[in-house]
């Protein structure tokens, strides 16, 4: 999320591949003592993804975001687990310091957002239920270099959680 300068409407759409090798690993603890056995179980490997997103400024200052992640392949628990789709974040953008037209500067940003579940969590493509948050994201535009950054929260259901139906 980058707070530049926008006008209403505005829009964007964009895409970008990725691949992740063992995004998301457990390691297995002892059931009576807790301490951890030394051995790794791969809940999600081999991630090839498509993530897409579209935006949209309703007026000069609020922008509107959908994004949405589309798995080409991964593995799981169980192997392969086949072409299917993340959840979606959708968002919302206000900007009350955006950079110069002409000369660049500092941005600022509000994003709230909601995480609507309908990748499989079984899977670990998803979440269970809806979660969401918010960040506030800055940006310096110079001459011929734009730095940007967001810190935020995230409320949602945890990983160990959903750990908790593994067996072994």
């Amino acid at each position: 999320q980058r707070p530049g300068l926008f006008y209403q409407n505005d829009f964007f759409f964009g895409g970008v591949f990725e691949y992740a090798n063992e995004p998301l690993v457990f390691i297995v603890a002892d059931p009576i003592t807790g301490a951890a056995t030394g051995e790794e179980v791969q809940a999600l490997d081999d991630l090839f993804a498509l993530n897409l997103s579209l935006g949209w400024a309703v007026v000069d200052l609020l922008r509107f975001d959908v994004t949405a992640p589309l798995y080409f392949t991964s593995a799981g628990l169980e192997g392969p687990q086949g072409v299917g789709a993340g959840d979606l974040r959708l968002s919302a953008m206000l900007v009350p310091v955006a950079p110069d037209r002409d000369e660049g500067g500092f941005g600022l940003g509000i994003v709230p957002y909601l995480d609507v579940p309908v990748g499989d969590d079984a899977e670990f493509l998803g979440q269970a239920n809806v979660s969401g948050g918010a960040k506030l994201a800055a940006t310096i535009e110079l001459v011929n270099v734009t730095l940007g950054g967001e810190v935020g929260t995230y409320f949602g259901p945890s990983l160990v959680d959903a750990a908790t139906n593994l067996t072994g």
